[in-house]
Parts: C-alpha cells; structure tokens; sequence
C-alpha cells in the first residue's frame, strides 16, 4: 500500500480578492464554457459530472477512505435507471408508444451533450430493449435526434428553463422543442406543467406519491 503524507490544514488571515467559480449565463463566455482567470490561472468551469469524477481520483489516490463522490455518482446512475424503466412502464400502458426525450443537451440552451443526464436515461432505456429519441435543436451530438415529432410519444422533460436558470434574474420562459401529439404522454420530473392543462394529452408528474 503506497502512503500519501498529506499536508496539516493551516490557518491563516487573508486579504484579498474572492472569486465565484460559477460561470453566470450572462458570462461572455457563455455559461456552459470555460474561462482562465488571467490574474492567477483559475479555471472556472460549471460541471458537475466532470467535478465529481475528478473527486473520486483524488479520493481513490490519496485512499481518504469513504468515496462519497463515487456514492452521488452511483446514486445518480440508479436514478437515471429508475427513470427509464418509468417510462418503459407509460410506453408499455400506451400501446408500445414511442419515447421521446425533450432535450439531449446537459441542460437547455446548450449544445454540449458529454456528461447529460440525458444520454443516461437513454442508455438505460435501451438496455431496456426500448428505442429512444431525442428532441433538442442546440445538441452537438445529433445521433438519435429528430426535432420535428408529429407523432403521439411518451415524451420526458430533461429540460426546464425556468428550473436551470431562473435563480438567476434572467428571463427563462419554457416552452417544447416541437408541437406535442394529441394521445401523448409527459413525463414531467420539474413537476411544472399542470396536470390538465393539454387538451388530450396525459401529464405525469415524476415522483410524486400524491396523485
């Protein structure tokens, strides 16, 4: 076993500047990219997935032990797992409807589809035997995407706006990635579109017990 010698926690006054590691939508840079700050070499980047990886290394290196990172990761591909067999079970109800996934992008108004949350669900849907499609008008990756739907679907939000963006002040309207079918079904994880507010269209709200 190769033992690290980690460094004791010093503490210390410091004067300053403090730096916020989130990169704002409003960011020139866009809020799905990343910048160096100039002055001390900072790289800021909004990613979770790729933080979370990076964390398990360092846990696993230095053998701090507890993998909490590798627990969320788990944790999340469980979820991503459920889910799936979720809308397996609504397309099986519905005579074998279609499934759509409303965004392939990690998060709206992106391009980048590495690390979506999306491309999880629809992993697992497959190994379910379940083909799936994608909806998403920004998505770089383009395989299984077809943005214009005219057909009834089981159809799952990954995208919400108002939920990504909306802390922020900026103006986060939502809206679908193409005119959904009458005879469809939505799987809404957000819980934002009201039950009965489609004509001919069944609204589910994911993980709610209340109904």
């Amino acid at each position: 076993m190769t033992v690290h010698k980690i460094k004791s926690i010093e503490k210390y006054q410091y004067t300053g500047k403090v730096y916020n590691t989130e990169v704002e939508p409003t960011h020139p840079t866009k809020d799905d990219q990343f910048y160096i700050n100039a002055e001390n070499g900072l790289v800021v980047h909004n990613c979770h997935p790729r933080d979370n990886i990076a964390l398990r290394w360092l846990a696993k290196e230095y053998e701090i032990g507890y993998d909490l990172f590798d627990t969320i990761m788990h944790a999340r591909e469980i979820q991503a797992a459920n889910m799936a067999k979720f809308l397996q079970q609504h397309s099986e109800a519905n005579n074998n409807l279609p499934v759509i996934i409303h965004g392939k992008a990690y998060k709206p108004d992106v391009e980048f589809c590495i690390g979506s949350y999306s491309t999880l669900v629809g992993h697992y849907l497959e190994q379910l035997g379940v083909s799936v499609t994608y909806a998403d008008p920004l998505a770089d990756n383009a395989d299984k995407v077809n943005n214009n739907i005219d057909y009834p679907a089981v159809i799952l939000l990954a995208h919400n706006r108002n939920i990504t963006y909306g802390y922020t002040g900026v103006d986060a309207v939502d809206g679908f990635y193409f005119k959904v079918q009458p005879g469809s079904v939505i799987v809404d994880p957000w819980r934002k579109v009201e039950l009965d507010s489609i004509p001919n269209v069944k609204v589910v709200h994911y993980g709610n017990t209340r109904v």
